[in-house]
């Protein structure tokens, strides 16, 4: 389940396209809300929230830099929340975080899946099992 999904199960409001505007403070002096502005929806407009802390993040974003450099095309998925490669130049594979898989298990999986990708192809250009061990 993408981490959004699991917050707004949890009852926590989540804000999208905001840009932080002034840190608000508190009682004390510490931290006590922000104005942001959210551009998310038909107008932008500024929002006042109370908070006891301020956290960012800037996303997350898998090593996807060689498949780009490719020639793979991405596309983002909303339901994994990130860029997927949607097709891979002849010769590349992905596999693993950078296919939107998480879980050990299953980014396992995807490895194996990839390796067996590149064992087919090379059978069918150079005939034979590929040699173990060592580079090609």
């Amino acid at each position: 389940m993408p981490a959004a999904e699991e917050l707004t199960r949890r009852g926590v409001a989540l804000h999208y396209g905001v840009t932080p505007v002034e840190a608000l403070a508190g009682a004390g002096g510490d931290v006590g809300g922000l104005l942001f502005e959210t551009t998310a929806g038909a107008a932008p407009r500024r929002r006042r929230i109370g908070l006891d802390g301020i956290w960012m993040s800037v996303g997350f974003a898998p090593a996807n830099a060689l498949l780009h450099q490719a020639g793979a095309r991405l596309a983002y998925s909303q339901a994994a929340e990130q860029f997927l490669p949607q097709t891979l130049p002849s010769g590349v594979y992905a596999c693993g975080k950078v296919n939107g898989v998480y879980s050990f298990a299953e980014r396992v999986a995807d490895g194996r899946a990839a390796g067996e990708q590149a064992r087919a192809a090379w059978v069918r250009r150079r005939g034979g099992a590929p040699p173990v061990g060592r580079a090609a």
